[in-house]
């Protein structure tokens, strides 16, 4: 125990100063009872005085060491340079350090009171004049700030805040800008900006003031720290100089005390200012609109997901369908009722400090964002989006516009000057404004986070002491993991702004005449030159000498370049420009010359391409999930154990307050360790790098974790599960008898060849010669008729197709695609008799929809529903009765009506070999598998049984909108009818009806597969039923799934949504991402597609993977450059692993800061503490290599049935580290028990409590050799329970790495423990004097500092200890392999869950249904 003795202190002080110790000092190991030693050396006046004398034969060297020969070595006098009133050294001798305290104390104490006779204990002043001072300056600046807020809060200015308005309502600037060119322009947006609010401020002299007087006084913070820390080692002569050179401090307390006051005050101050949300604003004034300089832009929050407006009385019920909105508070949090109270209780107290401290409460909201934009010249930019001062309405309003034309022959004039400058004050230049990303400040922003501000301070107080190279090790590491997060968001954000780069010039018609101006220059209405290239604008073309050859796969994913076609007066809409019209920003201009003409439609991020970015960047919601959530109360828990550790510290070391807070500090530092947030970058860093090795883009890389926790999948079906391209499989001709002078056979053929819009190719660049859509180009080489083209009198192109017996058609109109219409028509005239002919073809629905009845085959319907069921993708195509050339004047709808239908052509989409087994790997870890595709719903399940999305033998039921004989849309109805692949469908209606599963059953079976989850009844549906049932809620009330909960959980039984359009995709991912399905286990979301199309969906999903090489697949999370399937399966693993591994190093984090807070307390109870080398390898070596070390750990090769926790708070993660902490803690303990009542030679080597003003002399004894020994390995062996990869990881061993570096720290610290040498001495265990090494802190070798020159432990007490070590690392290592992911964590979680109503797992899920045999003939029954 701690031994204390008044008589025993003036031996004890002189003993542990920093060079009382000598390399030739006996070292007693015969580890008997008293312990021999040399006694410190005895200082009196002169030799006559001294009570010892040398041996016969020996001379007295000046430093007490009775030698042969003196001077041989540097002989210190440490008498001479300590006390001037004793300054000779007597002869040194051996003998028990009782027996030198009681022979010679009375000299020891005669020293010692020399020693203050020479002051070297004068009353310290730790209030100085420059403590006062720095706290007056800071308690006055900190006032003025409060000051400000309060005057700047209570201000009131007219007009200075309004709601921005949406442009989309047509509230923007309508002034006509180009009257003289009769161009209409009216305002358009695709930003939603209902319920931005926007606050004006400007600069103001105090303000500014207060601004550089916060800078400067965080700045003279730090320097004061720095100067401090300088001046204590200056004081303790390790540095050259003198602190009183320029402070006016002499002693090292006092330089300590001072660094204890700036750090608190700085801390405090610094802490407090981060209660600001964004400094330069705070330090602006509010003003009128018209003066501002920057505005503040309040967004509120939002999720991405929806809810169901809810009637306060009505218990839940949609009145006006589903809407997106804001969801309550608690949605957003989780699964456990007291993390979202104590999440709430947070928020509201820090909100009201905010108010309260700052005075500015509209800065504050829980609800909503802020963003701050600096006006210029009268605009800003907000997500993209231009905003300008309309003085007129005085306020700002949206600066986009769209042209409409009525005379397209007046525009190819181009714009007047002033018409330019007017819209260019208006639009502003033609680039999509982003900030060019600067590296210094991305690191900026980095470092101003929060958790900074902790690390910095607390590093700071690691710097005195002799702490520095702990605290140099830390800052590297934070330095680094910081530099290497903001080099990520550096490239992110380099990749979009490159992007949205428009450089060159180009050649435009102002005032007549043809000119080349910067790209920037561009406005709508500009007519410009098109030439090859990136387009920087979106434009229309109004004259071409042929066909423009536009690459649109860096928007669209499709790879087949595309022909662009002048626009005709009669086609032109100005709501629906055509896409052959059009040219999109973004895309590629493969083939094109000077006397090619358009003119500009949109500008900046207005084009398609801004639009795309814009939805990139404007996109600020995070997917919450619980571990995002938990972590705030995980680091209060953990700044509530720190405060705890510390008051217990300070209570320990009461008596020497100066020196026990900065132990105190080194506790708060282990128990919320600083490192803590680094684990997560580590894990999700290394998983980025490999999934970049295998060609796999994380545009977002946060997403990782995300992934790691996905539970539903779902995929497109073309391009995607099936092949990109489509193989013809039949053309075949169903009407031969069209009543015409045609043969029906011969009109078949010839619609084959000429209904397309392809095109001829002459660049050099492509070996193809005909370009078009991929099915045109099938159909039309099926027929064997060639295509050409030939230039008219007006510099027109025309298309001329020659069949393979001759003849030859000429276009007269081509309509492209038209996904509204779901039709392409063409007119041509047969040049051998000037007959015009006209075809169209589209989706069999739409052509049925168009014919004449009387031309459809009876056996139609059976043909298209059988070729659906087999998975073909069909095109219906259809004639009109033979016209004159009057067809020319025709519009498309007078063309496309009274058809005559003539036959189908069907294409095979062959299924990637490898669909069905990434489903099934899915399925395996518990993931379910959905289609999304825009083709037909029966297709969509032929695809979806083949890949095993639904499996053999489950009943289908298929939803499709029936509208009933002469009722209108809202009367419409959904059918719900049993589906058969095998029926035959030629049937009639009483077979037909019998089918037919009303509403009332269809709930019962949404019902009973929730309840016993057999899955033995699968749902399809089309996508304009599911639109119908999403906006007609209100037509279903009765049948129970009317209400958002019941249309979440038959979202959950539709495994295929057939005929969806971009929207229908994103709004069933948005019901999925909702907490409406499963209350209990949340719907992580992921989308797989290929095209542009499916762009808003990737967007949604919580993980989106996009197999495409296409600049629009940034908006996407993951990128697939390889365009494999097999990516998904690649992501969700590393997802896993990752989230696996950011957990175990967290884990680890937690540990390391349990174990050291322990032994930390323990040695301040002791008064005792490591030495220098223990703290490098504890803080730092062991630390690093280990935590890091487990975030290497390889994914499992294949996906376990169970996701990885998520939950900071959950049972696993907290049964893990309790029981962990419980038994290294036990250990710990029963080390220090084996030497305190074990071993009977540790009676006379007991420590004995002194002061701790030398942190380099406490270190020296056995309790911290026998507390480092046992909780050193602890290190490592916890470190190792954590590294099994318990089915996410590969396995432990396969972490080479890790492996390498935890059997190299148990070889040396095994090594250490029972072998004493140069080895053990680096820790100063198991050593003596002879094998001391350099110290860390000092560079020198200093000796033992301890009364028996020796640290060396009995031969059989260190194999004891060995024994302790291995039996710790056994328990922990079986504690989480056997206890925590074995039986008995299973059953505990499992009954844990069990009680708060959720199941654990899918595949528990799954297993116990299979004996629920009775399913399926309930479901039978309902039918």
């Amino acid at each position: 125990m701690i031994r204390s003795s008044s008589s025993s202190l003036p031996l004890l002080l002189l003993l542990l100063t920093k060079v009382q110790a000598d390399f030739g000092d006996y070292a007693d190991t015969s580890f008997d009872c008293p312990a021999l030693t040399t006694c410190p050396v005895i200082c009196t006046k002169n030799e006559f005085d001294c009570p010892t004398q040398c041996e016969e034969g020996l001379n007295l060297c000046p430093d007490g060491n009775c030698k042969e020969v003196c001077g041989e070595d540097n002989e210190y006098n440490k008498c001479a340079d300590l006390y001037s009133c004793t300054p000779f050294a007597c002869a040194r001798i051996v003998q028990s350090f009782d027996s030198c305290e009681s022979s010679f104390g009375g000299f020891y104490e005669i020293s010692h009171a020399c020693s203050n006779d020479d002051g070297q204990t004068a009353k310290l002043e730790l209030w100085t004049v420059g403590n006062v001072l720095g706290i007056l300056w800071v308690l006055g600046v900190s006032a003025c700030i409060i000051g400000w807020g309060k005057w700047n809060s209570g201000k009131v200015v007219a007009s200075s805040k309004h709601v921005l308005e949406s442009s989309s309502d047509g509230s923007g600037d309508g002034v006509n800008v180009l009257s003289s060119s009769s161009v209409n322009v009216s305002v358009y947006s695709s930003l939603s900006t209902n319920s931005l609010t926007l606050t004006s401020y400007k600069s103001h002299t105090v303000g500014t003031l207060l601004f550089y007087l916060t800078c400067f006084t965080w700045s003279f913070i730090q320097v004061s720290l720095l100067m401090l820390t300088v001046a204590y080692y200056q004081s303790v002569d390790y540095l050259p100089g003198s602190p009183s050179k320029y402070l006016d401090l002499d002693h090292e307390d006092e330089i300590l005390y001072s660094f204890e006051i700036i750090w608190f005050v700085g801390f405090v101050w610094c802490l407090w200012l981060a209660f600001l949300p964004n400094w330069r604003m705070y330090f602006l004034t509010v003003c009128s609109t018209s003066d501002a300089e920057y505005v503040q832009v309040f967004a509120p929050s939002s999720e991405c997901f929806l809810y169901a407006d809810e009637d306060r009385e009505g218990g839940g019920e949609l009145e006006k369908g589903i809407t997106t909105s804001v969801p309550p508070r608690k949605q957003t949090y989780g699964k456990f009722a007291y993390v979202n109270a104590i999440i709430d209780t947070m928020h509201t107290i820090g909100m009201s400090l905010r108010k309260i401290i700052v005075g500015q409460s509209f800065y504050m909201s829980s609800s909503g964002s802020f963003a701050y934009c600096q006006v210029n010249n009268g605009s800003f930019y907000y997500k993209l989006q231009r905003y300008h001062y309309n003085q007129e309405r005085s306020k700002f309003t949206p600066s986009l516009y769209h042209l409409e034309c009525d005379d397209l022959s007046k525009k190819q004039k181009g714009l007047s000057t002033n018409e330019v400058m007017a819209l260019q004050d208006i639009m502003g230049p033609n680039e999509i404004f982003m900030l060019e990303p600067s590296l210094v400040r991305s690191i900026t922003e980095e470092f101003s986070k929060v958790f900074y501000l902790y690390q910095n301070f607390l590093i700071w107080a690691w710097f005195p002491l002799y702490y520095y190279y702990i605290a140099i090790l830390h800052t590297i590491v934070r330095v680094v993991g910081g530099l290497g997060v903001s080099y990520l968001h550096f490239t992110n954000d380099r990749q979009l702004y490159e992007l949205s780069r428009s450089r060159g010039e180009i050649t435009a018609l102002r005032d007549e005449r043809w000119m080349s101006i910067p790209q920037t220059e561009l406005v709508p209405g500009d007519v410009i030159q098109i030439k090859t290239g990136v387009a920087c604008v979106d434009l229309l073309l109004l004259q071409s000498d042929g066909a423009v050859v536009v690459d649109e796969s860096a928007l669209t994913g499709e790879a087949t370049p595309v022909s662009k076609i002048a626009i005709s007066q009669f086609s032109f809409n100005s709501n629906d420009i055509p896409s052959k019209n059009r040219i999109r920003a973004g895309t590629e201009v493969m083939r094109s010359s000077s006397t090619n003409i358009g003119i500009v439609t949109r500008t900046g991020s207005s084009t398609t391409k801004g639009s795309m970015l814009q939805t990139i960047l404007s996109d600020d919601v995070r997917h919450k999930f619980q571990f995002d959530v938990e972590v705030e109360i995980v680091l209060a828990i953990l700044a509530i154990y720190a405060a705890v550790a510390m008051t217990l510290v300070l209570h320990l070391l009461n008596d020497d307050p100066v020196y026990g807070w900065f132990y105190a500090m080194y506790v708060v530092g282990t128990a919320l360790p600083p490192l803590l947030p680094t684990v997560f970058v580590v894990s999700v860093g290394v998983s980025t790098s490999r999934l970049k090795q295998q060609n796999i883009a994380a545009t977002s890389s946060e997403n990782i974790l995300v992934a790691g926790k996905v539970r539903t999948a779902f995929f497109d079906k073309t391009g995607t599960l099936t092949a990109a391209g489509l193989v013809l499989h039949e053309a075949q001709c169903m009407n031969h008898d069209t009543d015409q002078n045609e043969d029906g056979d011969s009109l078949f053929r010839m619609g084959l060849a000429v209904t397309h819009t392809l095109t001829i190719n002459n660049s050099p660049t492509t070996t193809d010669r005909v370009i078009g859509n991929h099915v045109d180009k099938c159909m039309f080489e099926s027929t064997g008729a060639s295509l050409t083209s030939s230039s008219t009198s007006n510099n027109d192109t025309n298309m001329t197709v020659t069949l393979n017996n001759g003849t030859s058609l000429s276009y007269i109109q081509r309509h492209d695609f038209d996904h509204n219409r779901m039709t392409q028509s063409v007119s041509v005239r047969r040049e051998s008799d000037d007959k015009v002919f006209v075809f169209v073809k589209g989706s069999p629905d739409s052509i049925l929809s168009k014919s004449n009845r009387s031309s459809i085959p009876t056996d139609v319907h059976h043909v298209i529903s059988r070729n659906a069921k087999l998975g073909l993708y069909q095109i219906a195509l259809a004639t009109t009765a033979s016209r004159n050339s009057a067809a020319e004047g025709m519009d498309r709808d007078e063309i496309e009506r009274n058809l005559v239908f003539l036959g189908l052509i069907t294409f095979i989409n062959p299924i990637k070999d490898e669909s069905q087994s990434i489903i099934d790997e899915l399925r395996h870890g518990s993931i379910e598998s959905y289609m999304i595709t825009g083709d037909d719903v029966r297709t969509g399940i032929y695809v979806a049984k083949q890949v095993g999305i639904v499996d053999d033998g489950e009943r289908i039921v298929l939803g499709t909108l029936n509208q009933p004989e002469g009722e209108d849309e809202v009367n419409e109805r959904i059918l719900w009818t049993e589906y058969d692949l095998d029926q035959n469908d030629d049937e009639d209606e009483d077979n037909f009806r019998s089918k037919i599963i009303s509403h009332e059953n269809i709930t019962k079976l949404i019902m009973e597969s929730d309840e016993y989850n057999t899955h033995r009844t699968t749902f399809a549906i089309t996508g304009a039923a599911w639109r119908h049932l999403l906006q007609y809620p209100h037509l279903y009330e009765g049948h129970h799934y009317n209400n958002l909960s019941m249309i979440s959980r038959l979202a959950s039984r539709i495994r295929v949504y057939g005929r969806c359009n971009p929207n229908d995709k994103v709004s069933i991912i948005q019901i999925f991402n909702s907490n409406e399905i499963d209350q209990q286990n949340k719907h992580v979301t992921l989308m797989c597609g290929d095209g542009g199309n499916d762009c808003g969906a990737l967007r949604t999903a919580h993980v989106g993977v996009a197999l495409s090489r296409a600049e629009a697949s940034v908006v996407s999370p993951f990128t697939s450059l390889d365009l494999e399937l097999s990516s998904v399966v690649t992501i969700v693993k590393e997802g896993r692993c990752a989230l696996a591994s950011a957990f175990a190093s967290y884990k680890y984090m937690i540990m390391y800061g349990s174990i050291e807070t322990f032994t930390q307390i323990i040695c301040a109870y002791y008064r005792i503490t490591f030495a220098d080398w223990n703290w490098v390898f504890m803080d730092g070596v062991w630390l690093t290599t280990m935590a890091f070390g487990l975030s290497l750990a390889k994914p499992a090769n294949v996906l376990s049935n169970k996701r990885p926790t998520a939950s900071l708070l959950g049972p696993q993660t907290m049964i893990s580290m309790i029981g962990g902490i419980l038994l290294n803690y036990t250990f710990i303990l029963i080390g220090l028990f084996m030497l305190l009542h074990g071993a009977d030679w540790f009676a006379c080597r007991e420590w004995t409590a002194i002061s701790l003003n030398n942190v380099l002399t406490i270190g020296d004894n056995y309790e911290s050799e026998i507390i480092f020994l046992v909780s050193g390995y602890q290190y490592v062996a916890a470190a190792m329970a954590y590294n099994f990869g318990y089915s996410h990881r590969a396995a432990w061993w396969k972490n080479y790495k890790f492996v390498f570096f935890a059997a190299l720290w148990t070889c040396v610290h095994f090594y250490a423990t029972l072998v004493p040498g140069r080895l053990s001495c680096l820790f100063r265990v198991n050593c003596v004097n002879e094998d001391v090494v350099v110290n860390a802190s000092e560079l020198m070798k200093v000796p033992l500092n301890n009364p028996y020159n020796t640290t060396l432990l009995p031969l059989e007490f260190r194999w004891s200890i060995f024994g302790v070590m291995i039996a710790n690392a056994i328990l922990l290592i079986s504690w989480d392999y056997f206890v925590v992911y074995g039986p008995v964590g299973k059953s505990i979680v499992a009954s844990y869950y069990k009680r708060k109503g959720k199941v654990s797992n899918d595949s528990d899920k799954l297993a116990k249904t299979k004996n629920m045999s009775n399913s399926s003939k309930i479901s039978s029954e309902l039918v």
